[in-house]
């Protein structure tokens, strides 16, 4: 009998390469033309927060409760599922995702919370991951070929959906901002493992998104602490 030495990471893998693309393909194609206005309102979302509006974090945690909604019961109750056994059981903690948002957002928008100051630099640490969350998944799926209809887009799939909240969660004002950072950050861990294992050229976005949103979030934290030190 083979013992578990014997075993690599790359063995309890449930689907290849070319199945994981198919997903997509799949999941676009059964809700086109939606996904325009998922990343329509993304933009939107980001130019906000450019101009630091003071509806910035109240509509855009809504979006993203909303967007995490919609993948619980399209990505990982559907299409994920049927490749992936886990997606069953990863869905409870989209859905705990999504409720914490729509708290956060109600919590915002009631006590007129406003985007947190940061830094020049944090400030970039945290657009990137929006920007790579909206816009930076559609575009590798052309430039590697697969074509655009392969591409994962926010609001329907997990990647860009959690890269896109870290992002945003950068820039709450409030300690509750690591605690809505744990399920998307997470993700972003067990999605780069599957896809280097998968040896895909993507596998470093959701990590190098994740831990350029924490490092923004700490940074801001630490120019709130010195400022009121002065």
């Amino acid at each position: 009998m083979q013992t578990w030495s014997g075993y690599s990471l790359s063995d309890f893998l449930l689907f290849s390469p070319r199945v994981y693309e198919r997903l997509f393909v799949l999941l676009n194609q059964d809700l086109w033309p939606v996904q325009a206005a998922f990343i329509a309102t993304g933009l939107a979302i980001i130019l906000l927060v450019r101009r630091r509006h003071s509806l910035a974090l109240p509509l855009g945690l809504l979006a993203l409760s909303l967007a995490w909604a919609n993948v619980t019961i399209v990505f990982f109750l559907g299409r994920y599922q049927a490749i992936n056994w886990l997606g069953t059981y990863l869905a409870p903690f989209a859905m705990v995702q999504a409720a914490g948002l729509l708290l956060l957002a109600i919590a915002t928008w009631r006590r007129g919370v406003l985007l947190r100051p940061m830094p020049h630099v944090a400030l970039w640490l945290a657009l990137i991951p929006l920007l790579l969350g909206l816009l930076a998944y559609p575009a590798v799926a052309v430039l590697s070929g697969r074509g655009i209809e392969a591409g994962q887009v926010i609001a329907t799939a997990a990647d860009p959906t959690a890269v896109a909240t870290l992002g945003l969660l950068a820039f709450v004002p409030s300690r509750l901002r690591w605690l809505g950072m744990i399920i998307p950050a997470a993700w972003c861990g067990f999605t780069g493992l599957t896809l280097w294992l998968l040896e895909r050229p993507d596998a470093i976005i959701a990590p190098l998104a994740a831990a350029s949103a924490l490092l923004a979030a700490t940074l801001s934290v630490r120019s709130a602490s010195q400022a009121n030190a002065d």
